[in-house]
Parts: C-alpha cells; structure tokens; sequence
C-alpha cells in the first residue's frame, strides 16, 4: 500500500490504475532464429522415431514460409511442442 502510494506521487496515475496486461511469448522469432535449430532437430528425431504420426512433409513447408517472412508461429508451435512430449515418453516407454 505505501508503495502504491508512492508511485502515484511520481508516476501517471491513469498508468497505475489500468488493468494488468499480460503479454505474449514471442514464438515466431523464436522459430526463426534462437530456436531454430532445436526446431529442426525436433522435426527430424520426431520423423525419425514417430513415422506417420505427423504430416512431415507439409510441417517442413509451413516451416519454410515461417522462416522467409510469413507468421506461422501459432500453428508450428503445438506441432514442435506435441513432438517433443512424444519423443519424450517414447524414451521411457522403450528405454531409449
């Protein structure tokens, strides 16, 4: 309560008062440039441990459109994410 009390002496007012905003995680550039690799690695291991669970092929070209321009950071991220949990428990189910 004081240091609210205190902002308000040194700050706008209708800035404290607003309500909380939350903000996104920034997916898109992550696929295109911090994650990437981890990207491709996980597109290959999941092709290469989970045959025909995903459409491999049509994920690589979404990717590749991601990557020169268009934002399909929303779709690929399930995908990666659900290929990554999947490798993970195929890992302990078959002792790998």
């Amino acid at each position: 309560h004081i240091l609210r009390q205190l902002a308000y002496e040194k700050m706008d007012q209708g800035l404290l008062d607003r309500p909380k905003n939350g903000f996104s995680a920034p997916i898109s550039f992550w696929l295109r440039h911090g994650f990437k690799d981890w990207a491709f690695d996980t597109l290959s291991s999941s092709e290469k441990k989970l045959p025909n669970v995903f459409d491999y092929e049509k994920i690589r070209k979404i990717y590749a459109m991601h990557l020169y321009g268009k934002d399909f950071g929303a779709v690929l991220w399930p995908y990666f994410i659900t290929m990554n949990w999947l490798i993970s428990q195929s890992r302990i189910e078959f002792g790998e």
